[in-house]
């Protein structure tokens, strides 16, 4: 009768032991980490992508039109080579704008996006202008260009500071990673 008391406390403390064990193998193992670990989940690409089709359907009430790396250099005058990964989209209504770009340039070329940014805003701005579009040209002359860790942002769009912090919640879960 000692022997099994004795046993008991043991048992229980073994148990307790290897339901730890067991959790924390679980918390450990690689298809677990991800849903498991708030401190390091990486978006995906397409997370990236809803996203953006979130903000302008629900902004905008329009259809996005994805630009290729490739592309840019006829949309916005920017070299292909100088982005490293890239988000590139705008809406194909001809009377809406909604402009959202989401590039991380290569070293050393941060400027040539600025630079390309604030070209494709005045080009905006001057496209409304011609339309007599006073909505369209507030919208362009209040588009947002900001920087994120090691994106460059630009936010033509009709709340633009909403769609900012859409976009920093679901950028923050980004790590480096090269454009697909």
């Amino acid at each position: 009768m000692i022997v099994a008391q004795e046993e008991a406390p043991n048992m229980k403390r073994n148990g307790l032991l290897l339901t730890m064990t067991f959790l924390l193998l679980c918390a450990c193992h690689p298809s677990t980490q991800d849903s498991i670990s708030p401190t390091n989940p990486t978006p995906r690409p397409t997370q990236i992508q809803q996203t953006i089709i979130q903000i302008i359907e629900q902004q905008e009430y329009d259809t996005i039109h994805w630009i290729s790396k490739e592309d840019i250099q006829n949309f916005i005058s920017l070299n292909p080579s100088f982005i490293e990964e890239c988000y590139l989209s705008y809406g194909t209504d001809d009377l809406k704008m909604s402009d959202l770009f989401i590039i991380k340039p290569i070293h050393g070329k941060k400027k040539a996006v600025i630079d390309a940014y604030k070209i494709h805003q005045q080009y905006r701005m001057n496209q409304s202008l011609l339309n007599q579009d006073e909505a369209n040209f507030n919208k362009a002359q209040n588009a947002l260009i900001y920087e994120h860790d090691d994106y460059l942002i630009f936010l033509l769009l009709n709340h633009p500071l909403q769609a900012q912090k859409q976009l920093n919640a679901v950028l923050d879960l980004k790590t480096t990673k090269k454009c697909q």
